[in-house]
């Protein structure tokens, strides 16, 4: 008897080798029937973070896939800059966002902007597959930090 509910429905009886190619169109979605609430936002690669390269499942304005990889840089420099290969060859770096954690639980962002002289945390990705971060006068060697670069490939 149709329509099923979700209730009569065995887990794991749709997949997506069952479903031929077009046949679930807007047209047959009741309005409303897909919200945020149903998503397992979990599953979605740019939900995740990994040391291991992913794409977004976005596309960057020249029409390039989006990739993701975060790195695990240690130990923070003394007062100096340390330098960490991202292991890919990137085309053009969409955005970075990175934490440095002390063991008292203060987080710093990366980059990190500071009142103090020579008190920032500086970021860059020199050529086009290093990174390097640099800690001014201040010795950061206290701190662990991880990287994520966001880029396109050549």
């Amino acid at each position: 008897v149709f329509p099923l509910a979700s209730s009569e429905i065995a887990d794991n009886a749709v997949t997506t080798g069952k479903i031929n190619n077009g046949a679930v169109t807007e047209f047959k979605i009741a309005n409303g029937a897909v919200t945020s609430s149903k998503i397992d936002f979990s599953t979605l690669a740019f939900g995740n973070y990994s040391t291991t390269e992913q794409s977004t499942g976005f596309t960057w304005v020249d029409g390039k896939t989006i990739y993701k990889k975060t790195i695990n840089f240690g130990a923070l420099p003394n007062a100096s800059t340390k330098t960490m290969a991202l292991g890919v060859t990137v085309d053009h770096v969409v955005k970075t966002e990175g934490v440095a954690k002390y063991s008292n639980g203060i987080h710093l962002p990366i980059p990190h902007a500071s009142s103090t002289a020579g008190g920032a945390i500086v970021l860059n990705i020199t050529g086009n597959n290093t990174l390097e971060i640099g800690t001014g006068t201040t010795d950061r060697s206290a701190a662990t930090a991880y990287v994520t670069v966001f880029y396109t490939k050549a």
